[in-house]
């Protein structure tokens, strides 16, 4: 009996950490409602190649793309097959993606060690986190991207603890499947030649070279991949006009040498910024062993003043400039997730069009800078801990493990420092630090624990009152980043709802598209055109004639002809979005 109750709350234990955080991320999904047959973002262009595959059997992006996005094409196919193609259908593949994703990053620090306390927080910090659950709600490709990304990494990982070279093979699928939808995957097996050259340097007795020579033969290989995919594209008249947009954009950083070091300086702080919030939860947890660790000596007293004052003065200067968080660059907006794509972005102030409170921004911005501080700190650390164990020739696989997280990262950011990023681009080191963090922890307090049986429920007794003072920090910083992303997502599909409710009531009363600015989604999806020249006084995108406008205020020399309700959660949200028409009526 007591054997089988010791089983059934093993099993209890392991459900919660897999799935209970995975199935609440579905269940607020469910919530904010993602159904509606309208494109968001940049995702207008994605569906049109799933339409085209559909419809001809061939891959032909538009030329509003700068990745290979086959596989999320592909991807996106396998839904709309059975369902019929519809923007929810894309939605509804971005979310299963997304879902996978949880579970597997649940499950990669699982299986290195981590309790199920340290693992629903880890899988929680990504699932809520706003680009995440935003981007899941779309049929933009970060999701399904930094899922394939988890998949290559957790099959890598599985290899480096068995050794078999099944799961070998089965990472290099798994990284062509990422390479296919986003070219930064390059950066994992670069991130694996790394790790099994510094394995080597490791084990006391030599391994086979052939998993390293296999691993630096694959970067060659997923170089060589991406030419010929865009030369197959080329030759068949289907090459987009913006695909080697990113990769020029960097060459033009690196051959402008005096413009670099401020390229490299703001990347490195958007990108501390962005990531010191989002991984603030799991950093709280480190903050207490960090004081233990340094609290003892004189300079070590003097790093932690250091740490607090750069957090402190860091928040003052931020908000006393008035240039408090979001930075707003892509989804993460004043106006909450999901970028404002409509006129009157273009021609009135932002304090015309819904914010979310300033108040929070001030919160998350305290938030932000002690973040970075703490991330800054913890990859020194880590980096340090790392290289001291490969010099000392500590191998193991958990260290591996470590090896291959920390390259990947490092590999992933590099060129997007260079050459500028979105913020949507740091999910994917966003999953793979999280996991780095989680591990290092349970690794430092496993060593910690004393020997004897009696000292470490002593310990436990002690540290008990403690540990939940922290756990209460740390998952309400994750509540308030999770009820922001839920409360803000729901506003943006319905902000977006009620946007295209409005363009098709315009449409089923004649007026022809050629005639309405709808935004970027809308022109994108109804007129786009790669040989478009920007018409002055218009909107830049793929604008003809702007007689009609939707926009969230009045324009001055418009008036308004119609209007739906948002209904939105945030109370800067309950608003109305407006059509315009334009006074007089004429073209111009």
């Amino acid at each position: 009996m007591a054997n089988t109750l010791a089983v059934r709350q093993n099993l209890r234990l392991r459900i919660d950490s897999t799935w209970y955080v995975a199935l609440a991320w579905v269940a607020f999904a469910i919530v904010v409602n993602p159904v509606g047959n309208f494109p968001l973002n940049d995702d207008w262009s994605y569906g049109i190649a799933v339409q085209r595959l559909l419809q001809t059997g061939q891959f032909h992006p538009t030329g509003w793309t700068s990745m290979p996005l086959i596989t999320q094409v592909l991807w996106g196919s396998l839904f709309c097959v059975p369902f019929g193609f519809s923007y929810t259908t894309l939605r509804i593949s971005t979310l299963v993606a997304g879902f996978i994703g949880i579970v597997l990053l649940e499950r990669l620090v699982r299986s290195h060690g981590c309790d199920a306390r340290s693992s629903a927080l880890t899988a929680a910090v990504l699932a809520f986190n706003p680009l995440y659950f935003n981007l899941a709600n779309t049929f933009m490709a970060d999701v399904p991207f930094t899922a394939a990304v988890l998949a290559s990494v957790w099959l890598f990982c599985r290899y480096l603890n068995t050794r078999r070279g099944v799961w070998l093979a089965a990472t290099l699928a798994a990284v062509v499947a990422s390479l296919l939808i986003r070219q930064l995957a390059l950066c994992l097996p670069v991130a694996m030649t790394i790790t099994l050259a510094a394995e080597r340097r490791c084990v006391q007795r030599k391994r086979s070279a052939a998993p390293l020579w296999i691993a630096a033969g694959s970067i060659v290989a997923c170089a060589a991949i991406l030419r010929l995919f865009a030369l197959w594209l080329e030759a068949r008249g289907a090459l987009p006009a913006t695909y080697h947009a990113k990769e020029m954009a960097a060459l033009q950083n690196l051959l402008a040498p005096h413009g670099l070091f401020t390229s490299i300086a703001r990347g490195v702080f958007n990108a501390l910024t962005y990531l010191g919030w989002f991984l603030a939860p799991l950093l709280v947890w480190r903050a207490p062993a960090v004081y233990r660790r340094h609290a003892g000596s004189r300079a070590g007293r003097t790093l932690l003043a250091a740490l607090v004052l750069a957090a402190v003065g860091g928040t003052a200067v931020l908000l006393a400039t008035h240039h408090p968080m979001p930075l707003g660059w892509n989804i993460i907006q004043p106006t909450g997730v999901g970028p404002h794509t409509m006129r009157e972005t273009l021609v009135l102030p932002p304090s015309a069009f819904p914010r979310a409170p300033l108040v929070f921004w001030q919160v998350v911005t305290a938030i932000t800078l002690f973040g970075a501080v703490m991330l800054a700190y913890e990859l020194v650390w880590i980096t340090r801990n790392i290289v001291r164990r490969v010099m000392r020739r500590e191998g193991s696989a958990l260290l591996s493990v470590q090896v291959f997280l920390l390259a990947a990262v490092a590999a992933y950011c590099a060129p997007l420092i260079i050459g500028g990023f979105f913020d949507r681009y740091l999910l994917t080191p966003l999953a793979l630090l999280a996991a780095l963090i989680a591990i290092e922890d349970q690794q430092e307090a496993q060593a910690a624990q004393p020997l004897d049986a009696g000292e470490r429920l002593r310990a436990r007794a002690g540290g008990g009152a403690a540990r939940r003072r922290v756990d209460v920090i740390a998952w309400a910083l994750l509540l308030v980043t999770g009820v922001f992303a839920v409360s803000a997502t729901h506003d943006y599909l319905a902000w977006n709802r009620a946007r295209w409710q409005l363009v098709d009531e315009l449409m089923a009363h004649g007026v022809p598209i050629g005639e309405i600015d709808g935004g970027l989604e809308v022109n994108g999806l109804y007129a786009y055109d790669p040989a478009y020249v920007e018409k002055p006084g218009k909107s830049w995108y793929w604008v003809n004639d702007d007689r009609y406008v939707v926009t969230f205020a009045p324009l001055p020399g418009y008036h308004e002809v119609g209007s739906a309700e948002v209904g939105g959660w945030i109370p800067n949200y309950r608003t109305r979005v407006l059509a315009m028409e334009r006074d007089g009526g004429a073209p111009r």
